[in-house]
């Protein structure tokens, strides 16, 4: 139902406002929901797997081509953007249909993304300031860089079910990926969403180095065949992850003044 009235919503949006990335959210949140209808019938999860990814790219992919706007004007820009989202959503398709071209045409989509956010993206230029911005920074290149290594994974590596690059292209794409921008954006999505600010601290860092290394950690494991290295990268990845909800929390309550303080 949440991802019926999400895509419901964002179609109403990109009517009212007709714009490229308005239709890539879409396609991201209708996503969602195919994910959803795969499941409901039955469909295994490597059938899912396509959609889920295309939901949290889609979305993702569509805020930063929004804000690329912002990033010095370029002939290319919006041509590279297209081929990269069609190779992506071709991709999506053929996955989906567990054709091994479509795998790769999958990998090859997400790369042909990783490369565009990296060249056109404004964070290439916000990296260069400092504080919570430069943070910002570190956190959605780090991202994109995991989205290169998850699209050059199934690139390579065709249908990967059954294998261990299964584990590692898929955490490098839901772990790298995507908890990368959770960890950059929660200083803008959290006053607008709960309306209560996120101050920064510099040792917010230190969840993001925890979560880079660790999750490095489980992608090594996967390509030795070690599982102690696997399983070593999968509790940094939960630390991390916990350090950071808790970290947020602690300097949210802080920052609140006290009971009965003018």
């Amino acid at each position: 139902l949440a991802a019926l009235i999400l895509t419901l919503g964002s179609v109403q949006m990109w009517r009212s406002q007709p714009s490229t990335f308005m239709a890539v959210m879409s396609f991201g949140a209708l996503s969602w929901f195919l994910a959803i209808v795969v499941q409901l019938r039955g469909g295994s999860v490597d059938q899912q797997v396509p959609w889920f990814v295309a939901f949290l790219v889609g979305v993702i992919v569509g805020e930063r081509l929004e804000l690329s706007r912002l990033a010095a004007p370029s002939k290319w820009k919006m041509p590279a953007f297209v081929v990269a989202i069609g190779a992506f959503t071709l991709g999506v398709v053929g996955a989906w249909m567990a054709w091994d071209a479509g795998w790769r045409l999958f990998g090859a989509g997400m790369l042909a993304l990783a490369a565009w956010l990296g060249v056109f993206d404004v964070a290439r230029r916000t990296v260069r300031v400092g504080g919570v911005t430069r943070f910002i920074g570190i956190c959605l290149l780090s991202g994109y860089a995991w989205l290169a290594v998850a699209g050059a994974w199934w690139l390579i590596g065709g249908d990967l079910t059954g294998s261990l690059g299964r584990d590692g292209a898929m955490h490098s794409v839901f772990v790298g990926f995507v908890l990368s921008m959770v960890f950059g954006h929660v200083f803008m999505v959290a006053p607008a969403v709960i309306g209560l600010a996120v101050p920064f601290r510099t040792w917010f860092g230190g969840h993001l180095v925890l979560l880079h290394a660790s999750l490095i950690l489980r992608v090594v494991g996967d390509l030795a065949s070690d599982g102690s290295l696997r399983r070593i990268g999968a509790l940094g990845n939960a630390v991390a992850l916990a350090a950071f909800a808790i970290g947020t929390v602690f300097v949210v309550a802080s920052a609140r003044p006290k009971h009965g303080a003018k």
